[in-house]
């Protein structure tokens, strides 16, 4: 626990070394302290419990380290986001570990691609087939990503087939999606204000997470695409991955 204060996460392989333990007893030990509401595992360790907490940049986990967070299902649910898409089409990728997977289904496809998020950029290789437009603007370094308003400036010279959007938390009972600052709001609202169509993409383990700024209502998005959730009141657009 001292560990996850500190850095937020930590990883079952660290803590099997660290603590010259065996595997499963590890997991019994994360699984008892997610029992008790201490915090919450992933795929290969555990993150913080804060739902207590409304979510802000300082319980925040940097973008890159984040993306060892879920990546399998990130995986599942860009692939089936990147459906949607058409040869031809122009679309927008937002910031978020949630979208970057989708880069790699799409770089070599006749498509124009327009994003803010850098992680995507350092993804894209040598000799695509897409044409891929750079934002600028004020480079955001937690979270990967260009923000501000010559970021938002720019993504409103262009329109959109599709955007993909990432946010931070989302609440069904309340229909909200959350972000835990403010200054990647206006990209978003830019990128979907210019679409024909736009999409949330969205893990599980963001469920009844609250962030410090609301965002927009889930029931906005064309399609909300998400792994499977532990309710029984799924919104008519949520598509369960």
């Amino acid at each position: 626990m001292q560990r996850l204060e500190k850095e937020n996460i930590v990883y079952l392989a660290d803590l099997v070394e660290a603590f010259s333990s065996s595997e499963a007893t590890i997991r019994r030990d994360l699984a008892q302290l997610e029992r008790a509401g201490k915090l919450r595992r992933i795929n290969g360790g555990a993150i913080l419990s804060r739902r207590e907490n409304i979510l802000t940049p300082d319980h925040e986990i940097y973008m890159n380290r984040r993306m060892n967070i879920n990546w399998e299902v990130k995986k599942s649910i860009a692939e089936a986001a990147c459906e949607e898409i058409r040869d031809g089409e122009c679309i927008f990728l937002d910031g978020g570990s949630s979208i970057v997977p989708m880069v790699d289904l799409l770089k070599n496809r006749r498509l124009r691609i327009v994003t803010n998020n850098h992680l995507i950029l350092g993804r894209l290789g040598e000799n695509i087939k897409a044409e891929v437009i750079a934002i600028g603007g004020s480079f955001m370094n937690l979270y990967s990503m260009s923000v501000g308003s010559d970021a938002i400036t720019q993504v409103n010279n262009y329109n959109y087939d599709r955007c993909f959007i990432s946010c931070t938390g989302f609440d069904i009972s309340k229909n909200m999606a959350y972000l835990n600052e403010y200054n990647t709001k206006g990209v978003k609202e830019a990128a979907m204000n210019n679409s024909n169509y736009a999409y949330l993409l969205l893990d599980a383990s963001k469920k009844d997470i609250v962030g410090f700024c609301k965002f927009t209502q889930l029931s906005s998005f064309d399609t909300v695409f998400c792994n499977e959730l532990d309710t029984n009141e799924i919104p008519a657009n949520f598509r369960i991955v």
